[in-house]
């Protein structure tokens, strides 16, 4: 990972996987660690964004033996949109840093975004992040969700996809 990579997000997301087993050593295992969006370009939506995402993504690192070892018991490889990391309770159509990143700090105002936004359309019926067939919403929504942030910065995007809190 180099400091470029780190220089958009300064915060790392990893997810660690608890399985059943009776050797101690085996019970965790890392799924995969996190520094960045993986911003799709503006006129591809995030589900297409890298065309391979197991050798595409280049803001995190997915270990793919974990994810199918998983899959193999579960078929739950905590996998979100496109294979970006994701944790078990994370929105399905995101990911961690993606996710997770809308708690932001509030802003000049003290303000927050509502963050449960999203979680459910509420611009449109059926729009979203990382929608297979992106609707012109469904693209701004990718460029926001899955742009890089500062750690110590406000979410921020247009009003009819982060409204005022």
């Amino acid at each position: 990972m180099s400091q470029g990579h780190l220089a958009h997000a300064k915060w790392p997301f990893y997810c660690l996987l608890k399985a059943k087993e009776k050797n101690p050593w085996n019970r965790i295992s890392p799924l995969g660690l996190m520094w960045g969006n993986d911003t799709p370009p503006a006129n591809v939506g995030a589900a297409a964004f890298p065309q391979n995402p197991v050798s595409g993504l280049k803001d995190s690192a997915v270990f793919q033996e974990v994810v199918g070892r998983l899959n193999e018991k579960t078929n739950a490889g905590h996998l979100g949109c496109n294979g970006r990391l994701n944790g078990p309770a994370d929105n399905a159509l995101s990911s961690c840093l993606s996710c997770h990143q809308t708690a932001s700090v509030p802003d000049s105002s003290n303000n927050t975004p509502a963050i449960m936004y999203q979680f459910a359309s509420y611009q449109e019926p059926g729009s979203g992040q990382c929608m297979t067939t992106p609707s012109k919403l469904d693209l701004a929504n990718d460029q926001v969700y899955f742009k890089p942030f500062q750690c110590s910065e406000s979410f921020y995007g247009p009003k009819n996809i982060v409204p005022l809190p």
